[in-house]
């Protein structure tokens, strides 16, 4: 290189350096020294975090509700380091997608679209589900109990889940969660579940006449500025600066989510800023109502526990509380909290299997401790998510039927054919590196179970990466069909067996 061309490249190389830094401090508000200070304390919290997960890359960002403080990416997006992650980089969310569509439900009653608390039969008329406990439960079930995971459905479907990413088409999906068990009866109990907010995807698809894809472009993303997120595959795999999913021992995860409505959102924190923002500005764009605040309100106040409400966690902290929702699966991990009385909010993205809500959290204490934010309620208007909170629905609502007292619970002789250890299928896209195969050809470190008897009962045992998740005992409700004491189907009558929907194999 010439001594010109050198000179020429420093000063480049310098000005860029310079301007980077100058819109870093700008977007805080200031270039005060103790500014500069706060975010080289949270570089070191992230890179920490970074090694410590075991993570390639991730994307963070601080935000109030009118600006960007600090964004940044960290680390590379494939494994040859040749792409850096920046704050334009696509993640898949997973669970973060959650509070995605539940936000667009609540622009659909807005729209006098649908109505939450009316049986979705009255919109999936084909919709039937199975109960060990009531007859015709699907006349109960409604999008409030399906967004507050309190309908009674088990976590995954037989066609398209976190193990199985096979399937020919979303509806295939859909209808494949009509085929399901409820762990409860309907509106009783809170269980975590992915069915009822791809139902919900499939309800927004036959009341908008648009494909899930289309209406949330046309009705969340775009009005939002949100130009970089979406839900079509297709759109993801033609993106340059995307990173995918990693987790040891698999050569490869599937890019496409079967759970479209519980998990598909793809997007960058730049544009998540901009989602977080406006739940800060309680449905505002630019100042002017998107969706009214009394929807919202009802999307932030839970149902049967006070930590989630409809597609969003709550935390009751000292002095305030907060929303917050995590994704995690397929390599990815994910999270973003914000404080409404406070305006403030993070949101982190992350190339890796982790929980990142502890340093979402630190970071945002750090921010508040410091003094750069304080409570403030004239914008939420006094509205607190736990004032309205059904407690006597909760305390009536404790008193579930035992599926073990339904079923047969003593042990019979054909039930030896059942006893042994069975571990789950991964498929459709799932490639493990050959000393993650040799492992779970000896079940070392892999989802299984064990179903054994002991005195006169017989019990399910499962492992994740060996380590118990406690013991269930089984009843059988129908010959080959067994329930665990929380509600979980364990089915043998078909050829390949199955527990919680996903395939076994012994």
């Amino acid at each position: 290189m010439h001594t010109m061309n050198l000179k020429i490249y420093l000063w480049r190389l310098l000005i860029t350096f310079l301007l980077v830094h100058t819109i870093t401090l700008n977007v805080f508000g200031s270039g005060s020294a103790d500014t500069a200070a706060f975010i080289d304390e949270q570089r070191v919290l992230i890179k920490q975090f970074q090694k410590d997960s075991k993570i390639k890359g991730l994307a963070v960002a601080l935000f109030d509700n009118e600006r960007i403080i600090w964004s940044e990416g960290f680390g590379h997006s494939n494994p040859d380091k040749k792409q850096l992650i920046d704050t334009e980089t696509i993640f898949s969310i997973q669970s973060m997608s959650k509070t995605f569509i539940a936000t667009a439900i609540m622009k659909t009653v807005q729209d006098g679209l649908i109505d939450l608390d009316t049986p979705i039969t009255k919109y999936l008329p084909q919709f039937s589900i199975h109960s060990c406990y009531e007859k015709n439960p699907e006349n109960k079930i409604t999008l409030r109990l399906m967004l507050g995971n309190t309908a009674g459905f088990t976590h995954e479907a037989p066609i398209g889940n976190n193990y199985d990413a096979s399937f020919d088409s979303y509806e295939q999906h859909y209808i494949s969660i009509y085929d399901t068990w409820l762990k409860f009866p309907v509106g009783k109990k809170y269980s975590y579940s992915n069915l009822g907010f791809d139902l919900a995807a499939q309800i927004i698809e036959k009341m908008s006449g648009m494909t899930f894809q289309n209406y949330m472009k046309r009705q969340i993303f775009g009005p939002l500025s949100m130009t970089s997120t979406t839900v079509d595959i297709n759109t993801v795999l033609k993106s340059n600066n995307r990173t995918e999913g990693k987790v040891i021992g698999f050569k490869k995860l599937p890019i496409a989510i079967p759970m479209i409505g519980a998990g598909g959102v793809y997007t960058n924190v730049t544009d998540l800023v901009k989602f977080v923002q406006f739940h800060l500005n309680f449905g505002k764009v630019k100042d002017k109502p998107f969706i009214e605040k009394k929807y919202l309100y009802e999307m932030y106040t839970p149902i049967i526990i006070e930590d989630y409400a409809l597609g969003i966690g709550i935390t009751q902290e000292k002095t305030t509380y907060s929303f917050f929702h995590q994704g995690g699966g397929f390599g990815f991990g994910a999270c973003m909290k914000w404080y409404p009385e406070c305006k403030i909010g993070s949101v982190i993205l992350t190339n890796g299997g982790c929980s990142p809500y502890g340093i979402v959290s630190k970071i945002l204490n750090n921010y508040i401790n410091r003094g750069h934010a304080s409570r403030d309620t004239t914008l939420t208007q006094g509205f607190h998510p736990l004032k309205t909170f059904p407690r006597q629905l909760q305390r009536e609502n404790k008193n579930v039927p035992n599926v073990l007292e339904i079923g047969m619970s003593t042990y019979r002789e054909d039930w030896d054919k059942y006893i042994g250890t069975y571990r789950f299928v991964f498929k459709g896209g799932f490639e493990f590196m050959w000393y993650a195969d040799v492992a779970r050809f000896f079940g070392y470190k892999t989802p299984k179970i064990n179903i054994y008897k002991r005195g006169n009962r017989i019990y399910l045992d499962e492992y994740d990466e060996n380590k118990s998740l406690g013991e269930k005992e089984l009843s059988e409700h129908i010959t080959g069909l067994f329930f665990t004491n929380d509600g979980e189907a364990l089915d043998f009558r078909s050829k390949i067996p199955t527990y919680r929907n996903i395939e076994l194999e012994r």
